[in-house]
């Protein structure tokens, strides 16, 4: 059991940050300002409007909130659409919103040289757009398809129908995007009057949090929101929720392969003296996997997949809800189960360990917050918007450090009750019968690299701004080192190596880094797998030895072996039920064919189900050794004490051989498919060989996919705003090491697939005869460059950068060298890529949806058409 009595209370670790100055103030015409001045050379510039779904009166249902998000991008009286893009990415920065319950956010994030620019944008799309008649016709196709793939995705589904089922009079019970019938009604004038009476200044909240000082905030507000005259918006009365006085249950069946549930309880708002101890309840419960549900049900019991618990609560009422999976038609044993747990639970009564564990994974959530400009100006909108108080987050600890292990029994008593109890399932289809702006750019810390004598990699940042540590240990791993026999043997690997050690059952495990303040988690991809610890410094030592036991000592136990392939296997389930997940997959295997690369790391079910205890010993052996071994550690350290200890641990591994598996890929042949599968959409994929992570045309794909992926790009343009054919539409890749993918994919009707077929083409031939206008390019080497100074904000996106670069042999890449590498793409460099890779008798298209109403090129030419199975 860990020590916990040497460990300061939460506030006295979070007080400082908390207490770090934020300013506030209110314009004469009533909007609320926000800022918070953070060094860095960044900056998040959000606008909160106090208006979404449940504000929609006389037309609540409609979506009418979500519409009016979508069109504020159509254009103003002095910009057009394409006008807002390209101004935001010519400053390097990323623009998106989005609409919930009760409020409708925008926001720009880049660097802090174009603050000015983001500001004025942001007000001229809220006081300033024209609503055009045509594009409101064009947008109202576009969230049709939107509502559509809602109406496909199994997981919004369930979602939809638990707040159908606990909300009887109160708008939660309404979808934020609205009921296809009711959206469809929405006229021009009735979206003018609702856009009128809801962006008004007074019912605003600007939120500004990056290197920008007052001065300067003070100069863009006069010429921007404070130049606005006041209003005053209109609210409607919000209905009262009865008392729930019986238990109500929803059972959905679907054409899926797993079962999804939820389990919620009706529980008090944000404001309520009880929601610290409802969020420890949930933490306790279900927070991590040491908590009670996960130990219970998919440990013991074996009856779930996956477990989880949260506290939704963000108005006057909430929900709290368990969400699980489960093998088709098990989901009444599963909700006994449930039920049986917690009562034991509450009968026990919790321990002082549980809390204190629950505080420290509240607190590690908090100190996650700052890590980002971005991420602190969304917490700052949600204590101002959604609570009222830019303060709480300071009550709300405080209450915290004085919660008792009483106080979290009374309320699980209190509001755990069947009486207030809503079940929702969603299953297989019969499975019930069946069963200077810029005055401090951020640089990256030193790095320090060194390669022991075994031939272990040890890369070491420290960052000692906030008190967290990252320690990741990747290795050359996946597909291309499996075979058809262990497909997801080294996904299956990495996870068990987070789980039992020769010192730890898996429960101590999540208990002793939980308790730490931590998360143990594993990855695996296309090339590479390992595992990621990030704790608070203060518990170094505590998370290494537990790291070195996984890397050195694991214990493959056959019933952790179990749980985590049952659980494997229905991740794998899960994406199939979803259109777009399904069809990445079967378009991957056609495209590779045999090649190792033809099948995702998550491996495939028939090999999965045959794995033995042996085989992930085996994939042991012959991935964790010296030479295949990177350790990159970033955060708060001192690298003269640490390295001995990260030198003892790496030293003490394998010396064994290593050969990395390379196999070459000539690309696919032509292929036209169809897959059936009955949704309302369908998704059309054209897939391209693309390069590898160490070629010299990487940055030039990467280049092309920004702009083929950018709202203001090409094929967006041309597909999405002048046709109006697609919901989503853009570019992927899937980037091996000596080749890979160049993808584009777009939703639509089954109806259309061949116009957006045609468009493909277009736009295609467009980049193989010319290249990108130099504007294009130009924005999106701006966007690149932004972006990844805003992902390396964080110590774990530092330390994974850096273990990916030296793992893969790539020199590591200041931001300076990656910036350097994008500005030298041409127009003339992506015309000659787009000629040598996007190259028609080396394409792979294939639909996926509804057989009925897709006709491919396939068969009216007579190319092929299979299920692709």
């Amino acid at each position: 059991m860990t020590d916990n009595s040497h460990r300061p209370s939460t506030m006295e670790i979070l007080g400082p940050t908390l207490s770090a100055p934020v300013g506030r103030f209110v314009l004469p015409n009533g909007l609320t300002v926000i800022h918070s001045e953070q060094p860095g050379g960044l900056v998040a510039v959000q606008l909160w409007v106090k208006t979404g779904s449940i504000h929609e009166a006389p037309m609540l249902g409609s979506g009418m909130s979500h519409y009016l998000e979508h069109m504020l991008f159509k254009g103003t009286r002095t910009r057009s659409a394409q006008d807002i893009t390209a101004q935001v990415q010519a400053i390097g920065g990323d623009i998106n919103a989005y609409t919930t319950f009760d409020r409708t956010v925008y926001h720009i994030e880049g660097p802090c040289e174009g603050f000015a620019t983001a500001m004025d944008i942001l007000c001229d799309m809220a006081f300033n757009s024209v609503l055009d008649s045509d594009e409101l016709a064009r947008e109202r196709e576009v969230i049709l398809r939107e509502i559509d793939m809602t109406n496909d995705d199994p997981d919004r589904q369930l979602m939809r129908r638990l707040f159908e089922t606990a909300f009887r009079e109160h708008p939660y019970r309404q979808p934020v995007i609205g009921h296809k019938e009711q959206f469809s009604r929405i006229d021009e004038a009735t979206l003018r009057a609702y856009y009128r009476s809801r962006y008004t200044p007074d019912n605003m909240v600007l939120v500004i949090v990056g290197d920008v000082h007052i001065e300067q905030l003070e100069l863009a507000l006069d010429s921007s929101f404070g130049a606005q005259e006041r209003a005053q918006s209109s609210a409607p009365i919000l209905p009262r929720e009865p008392m729930q006085l019986a238990p109500r249950e929803a059972r959905m069946e679907d054409d899926l392969s797993i079962c999804r549930g939820t389990m919620a309880y009706r529980v008090p708002g944000i404001g309520h003296p009880d929601a610290a101890a409802l969020d420890m309840l949930a933490a306790i419960l279900g927070g991590g996997e040491s908590a009670i549900l996960p130990q219970a049900l998919r440990m013991r019991r074996q009856l779930v997949n996956e477990i989880d618990v949260s506290c939704w609560n963000p108005g006057k009422q909430g929900l709290f809800w368990i969400s699980y999976t489960c093998d088709s038609g098990t989901h009444e044993r599963a909700e006994r189960a449930i039920v049986e747990e917690i009562e034991a639970a509450i009968n026990a009564g919790f321990s002082d360990e549980d809390l204190s564990k629950a505080r420290l994974m509240s607190m590690t959530q908090e100190l996650d917050y700052r890590k980002t400009v971005s991420v602190l100006a969304s917490r700052l909108g949600i204590a101002e918007v959604v609570v009222g108080d830019l303060h709480y987050p300071r009550q709300y600890f405080t209450a915290l450090d004085a919660l008792t292990v009483d106080d979290i029994r009374r309320v699980a008593k209190a509001y755990l009750r069947e009486c207030t109890l809503s079940r929702v399932t969603l299953d297989a289809e019969c499975a019930c019968a069946s069963a200077s702006s810029c005055q401090s750019a951020l640089a990256l810390p030193p790095i320090e690299q060194l390669t022991l004598k075994n031939g272990a990699r040890l890369i070491l940042q420290p960052d000692r701004r906030l008190p967290k540590i990252n320690i990741r240990f990747g290795g050359l791993g996946g597909p291309l080192y499996e075979n058809e026999a262990n497909r997801g043997v080294t996904s299956l690997l990495a996870t068990l190596l987070t789980r039992d050690t020769q010192a730890h059952s898996a429960e101590n495990v999540s208990r002793i880094i939980e308790s730490a303040g931590g998360r143990f988690d594993d990855f695996c991809g296309n090339n590479s797998f390992g595992l990621a610890m990030e704790l608070l410094s203060s518990e170094v030592e505590t998370g290494l030895k537990l790291f070195e036991y996984a890397l050195l000592k694991p214990d493959f136990r056959q019933t952790t072996l179990d749980v985590e392939r049952a659980a494997q296997i229905a991740r794998l389930h899960e994406g199939d039920d979803d259109i777009s997940d399904r069809g990445r997959r079967l378009l991957r295997k056609a495209f590779f064919g045999d090649h190792l690369y033809g099948i995702s790391p998550a491996g495939t079910v028939e090999a999965l189900e045959k794995l033995t205890i042996a085989d992930i010993e085996a994939q042991y052996r012959r991935l964790v050794c010296a030479k295949n071994s990177v350790l990159s550690v970033c955060g708060d350290f001192d690298p003269a004490e640490l390295l001995p200890r990260l030198e003892e641990m790496l030293l003490a591994l394998p010396d064994t051989s290593f050969t990395p598996n390379e196999p070459a890929f000539d690309g696919p042949r032509k292929q036209d498919i169809v897959e059936n599968m009955e949704r309302e959409q369908a998704v059309l994929f054209r897939s391209y060989s693309g390069p590898g992570v160490r070629s010299d045309d990487y940055n030039a794909a990467e280049v092309l996919d920004e702009t083929l992926s950018d709202m203001s790009g090409p094929l967006f343009i041309a597909v999405r705003e002048r046709k109006g054919l697609t919901y989503f539409v853009g570019a992927s890749r899937l980037v091996g090491v000596n080749t890979g993918t160049f993808t584009l994919y777009g939703g639509t009707r089954p109806d259309q697939v061949e116009q957006v077929r045609t468009e493909f083409d277009l736009v295609l031939e467009q980049i193989r005869a010319a290249g990108l206008p130099a504007g294009e390019l130009t924005r999106s080497q701006t966007r690149l460059k932004a972006r990844r100074r805003l992902g390396m904000q964080s110590i774990g996106s530092r330390a994974n950068s850096v273990m990916l670069d030296t793992l893969y042999g790539l020199p590591i890449q200041s931001t300076a060298d990656y910036d350097a590498k994008i500005d030298a793409i041409t127009p003339e460099i992506i015309r000659d890529f787009a000629r040598q890779y996007l190259r028609d008798e080396k394409r792979v298209d294939f639909v996926i949806g509804p057989m009925s109403g897709v006709k491919s090129e396939a068969q009216s030419e007579g190319v092929e058409a299979s299920n692709a199975q």
